[in-house]
């Protein structure tokens, strides 16, 4: 579920009516949903092709909920590649967005993304496989995308990441869930394009950290620390893989953090996962700069790398990388 609430309103229990919904899917079907998988050929089939399904997925303590994944004959193309054994592949369009009918000005606002979520596999070290991403988009184009433009690298079709959420199912001790602004080489954020066998395609699913380095690699300093643009440590693992667990993604102005608990428990559960301080930043670099210092103890004297802070979007995309032997299931979004 996503929700809007205006700030300084949400302290108290007559506020919640309020609240402005946005998304309440239970994916009792597809219909919420737009589908980039659709927008080109993958593997063996020869008209578009959906890579996800609907499957009632029960838990270790017997909780059943409806959820979504990636199917299983979509998995072995889920990846950046162009092709796989000579096949196409979904190049990262495992992903599906919705497409709010309005722009988000976020600037007094708390925004709420709620999911229950279960993996049947930890990835080791770095949970690549059944990763779940999502990404507040900006800009989501007022036309939207077509089959055949995931190859037509020329075009913008896939809006710009703002800010976005990372699980991963990992069983190591770092890189697990934490959260990411803008990405790649342009302050105002890009979703990736790959060049390879004399082709350039999009990866509608995946866009780097700011600055164009690989998201989730291990480093010796971490956001505000340039020129790491990732939430700070430690890492906690979220993914279960025994229980469903319940994801609260909250975004207000300035602070995002990630809570979770188990599904079957109430709010009060709530344990923090990631946080990150994301200050308005309106020329003022040295603001900016102190205020990261107050609140992480630090002593960085420049500007994280293409830090941008982004006040409106207008989608938030869904993202899930799957194995054969590897899913990660969403469901109550």
């Amino acid at each position: 579920m996503i929700k809007l609430l205006p700030l300084l309103l949400f302290v108290t229990i007559s506020s919640y009516a309020s609240d402005t919904i946005f998304v309440d899917d239970n994916y009792a079907d597809r219909s919420m949903l737009f589908d980039n998988s659709l927008l080109l050929l993958w593997g063996t089939n020869l008209t578009p092709t959906s890579a996800f399904e609907i499957k009632n997925v029960t838990d270790g303590a017997g909780l059943a909920l409806k959820s979504i994944c990636a199917t299983v004959a979509a998995s072995p193309y889920s990846t950046y590649y162009d092709s796989v054994s000579h096949k196409p592949s979904l190049k990262t369009a495992t992903c599906y967005d919705y497409i709010l009918q309005r722009k988000i000005d976020r600037s007094a606002k708390k925004i709420t993304i709620e999911f229950d979520a279960i993996w049947n596999k930890y990835n080791i070290p770095r949970g690549e496989a059944g990763r779940v991403v999502i990404t507040l988009v900006i800009n989501f184009t007022t036309v939207a995308p077509k089959f055949g433009d995931i190859d037509s690298a020329h075009q913008e079709r896939f809006g710009y990441p703002a800010y976005n959420l990372r699980i991963l199912n990992s069983g190591s001790s770092s890189n697990q869930t934490f959260m990411v602004y803008g990405g790649g080489k342009t302050p105002n954020g890009e979703f990736e394009k790959r060049t390879e066998n004399g082709r350039t395609y999009w990866l509608p699913g995946f866009s780097s950290e700011a600055g164009g380095t690989s998201p989730g690699q291990p480093d010796s300093s971490d956001y505000p620390y340039f020129p790491t643009k990732k939430s700070n440590k430690p890492f906690i693992q979220a993914a279960s893989i025994t229980e469903w667990r319940h994801f609260t993604w909250i975004i207000e102005p300035e602070y995002m953090q990630i809570f979770k608990r188990a599904t079957n428990e109430n709010e009060s559960m709530n344990e923090l996962v990631s946080s990150m301080l994301i200050p308005k930043y309106e020329g003022d670099s040295l603001d900016v700069i102190n205020k990261l210092n107050n609140e992480y103890g630090t002593n960085i004297s420049k500007m994280p790398k293409y830090y941008k802070w982004f006040s409106e979007f207008n989608s938030v995309r869904v993202y899930l990388k799957a194995t054969s032997s590897n899913f990660g299931y969403i469901a109550n979004f």
